[in-house]
């Protein structure tokens, strides 16, 4: 089955936050402000916008701000296990633990017109899980985001942007049938380009040209994230359940 892939320029965001926090991937108000305002005038219809991890931050901007989403058709992923909750598990020195959105909030996005994307419900590395796991994994996510949506979610932001074939051919028997990861991979999987903390002007409109030179760098960034899979795996998080058997 041939997966659709989209003509657009994804800009990926995670929340936005002015608290005191070690994260590249936290955004300043004022920045996002900025960048949106600079997006705006260009008037490129071909620009969007995806918040990672389902944040309350982008929620509540959002729902006080509209206008500076929506001309970008902006989509939220979101991981079914974090939804109402504080994420502990990606705690820093000097940072606190970040709320993610609650199932009211999630509900009206969903009815704003933002794209409810799943991002599974455990954010785990699919290409290090089975079949049997991937599937475990879409089902727990879409069921839950179905419900507070109302509407089917057939979209999923691949958790670090891994994935293979495998991970490709099971999502589509699942029923998947768009795919976004912020690594350059198989015709069909949408190219996110993530913006960080630090990034100027300049940076940002390199991403929305694809700038060979940014693409690499997102590239050698892209390489850290192996370290929190590397923890997951340390912590028995890709090892199949053992079954209950009678000795």
């Amino acid at each position: 089955m041939a997966i659709p892939e989209r003509n657009e320029i994804i800009l990926g965001f995670h929340d936005i936050c002015d608290q005191f926090d070690w994260s590249v991937n936290s955004i300043r108000f004022e920045k996002f402000r900025q960048f949106a305002e600079i997006l705006k005038a260009e008037k490129n219809s071909r620009v969007r916008f995806l918040f990672d991890d389902g944040f309350e931050s982008v929620a509540k901007l959002a729902n006080a701000d509209p206008s500076l989403f929506l001309p970008f058709r902006p989509a939220m992923s979101i991981i079914t296990s974090q939804i109402g909750g504080t994420s502990v598990w990606d705690r820093r020195p000097g940072g606190t633990g970040k709320n993610h959105i609650s199932r009211e909030q999630l509900r009206t996005l969903s009815d704003s017109g933002w794209e409810i994307v799943s991002h599974t419900h455990s954010h785990r590395a699919l290409d290090l899980l089975s079949h049997d796991q991937i599937k475990r994994e879409l089902a727990g996510s879409s069921e839950i985001l179905e419900e507070i949506a109302g509407k089917p979610v057939t979209s999923l932001s691949f958790p670090f942007g891994r994935f293979n074939q495998k991970v490709v051919d099971t999502c589509i028997e699942f029923g998947i049938t768009t795919f976004y990861s912020n690594r350059k991979g198989m015709n069909g999987v949408n190219r996110v380009y993530s913006v960080y903390r630090w990034d100027s002007t300049n940076q940002l409109m390199q991403k929305v040209r694809h700038g060979r030179i940014e693409s690499a760098r997102l590239k050698l960034i892209n390489l850290f994230s192996a370290g929190t899979v590397w923890v997951q795996a340390y912590n028995g998080l890709y090892s199949e359940p053992k079954s209950n058997k009678n000795v």
